[in-house]
């Protein structure tokens, strides 16, 4: 329940923002270096200079959890102690403390109060789960949720939170902050949505413009000879693919970081990189649309080496947009510009290879365009990943393969996405649809047919499909690899690896969709 009023000690207030655990079958920790976080802590900071503490609960351990009840149907497909190239996910886990230990650690604290950020709404159980239970163990600490994972369904948070603030942490949070300075803390409304327009939390909430917002940039996983670095540079995209959610909490409109204040940023947070002193700095930009302004990411990229020459050699200064370059916005020419300037990998946003079902995403693309590129960049010597996504609106058996039959004709490997929904998305406007629909359905890894144009065994066969096709382009294998990869090309089917008594053993995955095996491997993908 929330509490009838909120009342903060301004002046001396101190503030907990955390990122509750995280629950899914796998987690990216080389670029999960806490962004939204980090950056709300600092506007928190800024507008009403209040203390905080920052707590990224998913990297403080895991543990495999039950499976819950409405993810039942995922059992015909998960095999015991599978493992290997070719296997699918095998465990539930948790990624961070029990709920019982979070909570012990905020409470040791003492903050007065508590900031969630959720990065996707997916995640959304264990986050409202640990807000009942800061009410019992923290009554009166007043709790605040905001985050992407928020802004796409508010209304879901609402009974859970003292306020909900949907949208770019810039508006809704800094007006949040400087609201409870001038009402001394009380009477805070639940939703404050930022100047929002109508009656429902969240509707018409207004977006940054260029200059409102930093360049976001942090360090994730690190070792005694790398460190990984996440960037953002940009909010907003004027693409209208109907499959990304990115619109739902930046809006359409591209803006981005200034070149002099990325530099100001860098220098600002100096002393984090300095850490890192001699090692390969491996940067990663997250942004999916810096090459609408092709100038602007060379000029960001000489801008990034030049401030990270001053720790290691030019040559350990690399780059990559791991979530995914807009091929059709790309030359050989501009391809061979960004691998003279270090960038170590090419991960291309395909989509799907069939018209049909990338015109009915508002998607554009042109298979021989892109295999050119590939072709290309393998003559440098550039490893390329090509992502496409199962389970789209238009979406077939027969098409998926299409996909998969053009990774395995061309250079790089394959990366595949199941389609999952998110509430807000075109189809799912309504977001009444997910009243009772649990979050974690809409991971996915939740392999959930949400189109209905594949069937939950289509989409994992062509998840296996895609891990199979990737161990065939594998050049070093291991010995127990070459003798799987010699068996399924004998016998054209799909096998696994799977640990019995500390010894790997090959085996054959439960519930396989015939159909699409027999399609991909009449193909002969294997030369």
């Amino acid at each position: 329940m929330k509490q009838d009023s909120l009342l903060f000690k301004i002046g001396t207030m101190k503030a907990a923002v955390i990122i509750p655990p995280v629950e899914d079958f796998y987690f990216t920790h080389h670029r999960f270096a806490a962004l939204g976080a980090l950056r709300a802590a600092e506007i928190i900071e800024s507008s009403g200079n209040i203390e905080t503490e920052t707590i990224i609960f998913p990297l403080r351990g895991k543990k495999q959890i039950p499976l819950p009840r409405y993810l039942e149907y995922l059992k015909p497909y998960l095999m015991e102690g599978e493992t290997g190239s070719c296997s699918f996910f095998s465990v539930l886990r948790r990624y961070g403390p029990s709920l019982d230990e979070c909570s012990r650690i905020i409470k040791k604290i003492q903050p007065d109060a508590v900031f969630f950020s959720l990065f996707a709404y997916c995640y959304a159980e264990p986050a409202v789960e640990l807000a009942a239970l800061l009410r019992k163990t923290m009554p009166g600490v007043p709790l605040i949720a905001g985050g992407a994972g928020i802004s796409v369904y508010p209304e879901f948070f609402s009974p859970f939170f003292d306020s909900v603030l949907p949208g770019e942490g810039e508006i809704g949070l800094r007006k949040f902050i400087l609201d409870m300075k001038e009402n001394n803390g009380r009477n805070i409304p639940v939703c404050s949505a930022a100047d929002a327009g109508g009656e429902e939390c969240g509707k018409g909430i207004r977006h940054t413009e260029e200059g409102d917002f930093r360049l976001s940039v942090n360090t994730a996983k690190s070792d005694k000879f790398s460190v990984n670095i996440s960037a953002l540079l940009s909010r907003g995209c004027d693409k209208r693919c109907r499959f990304c959610s990115n619109f739902l909490t930046h809006g359409r409109d591209f803006r981005k970081v200034p070149p002099e204040a990325v530099r100001a940023e860098l220098e600002r947070k100096k002393n984090i990189f300095d850490l890192h002193r001699g090692k390969k700095y491996f940067i990663n930009f997250e942004d999916d649309n810096l090459l609408i302004d092709k100038e602007y990411f060379f000029n960001i990229i000489d801008i990034f080496t030049d401030f990270f020459n001053e720790f290691t050699e030019l040559d350990k200064i690399l780059f990559s947009a791991e979530n995914g370059l807009d091929y059709n916005l790309l030359t050989k020419d501009l391809c061979g510009k960004l691998i003279e300037r270090n960038f170590r990998q090419f991960n291309f946003t395909l989509g799907s290879v069939s018209s049909s079902v990338i015109s009915g995403e508002k998607r554009e693309g042109s298979s021989r365009h892109l295999s050119e590129l590939l072709k290309y960049i393998d003559s440098r010597s550039v490893p390329a990943v090509s992502y496409f996504i199962a389970g789209l609106k238009n979406d077939t058996p027969e098409r998926v393969v299409e996909s998969l039959v053009f990774i395995a004709e061309n250079p790089g490997i394959s990366g595949i996405s199941m389609f999952y929904s998110v509430p807000g998305l075109p189809d799912f406007s309504d977001t009444a649809y997910f009243r009772n629909i649990a979050p974690g359905l809409l991971r996915g890894s939740s392999a959930y047919p949400w189109n209905r144009s594949l069937s939950t065994e289509e989409l994992i066969t062509a998840f296996r499909i895609s891990r199979t096709l990737n161990l065939f382009k594998k050049r070093e294998k291991t010995i127990q690899d070459s003798i799987l990869v010699e068996k399924i090309k004998k016998e054209k089917k799909l096998y696994t690896q799977v640990k019995r008594n500390k010894k790997i053993m090959i085996a054959r995955p439960p519930s396989i969709n015939k159909k699409m095996e027999d399609l991909f491997f009449s193909y002969n993908p294997s030369g």
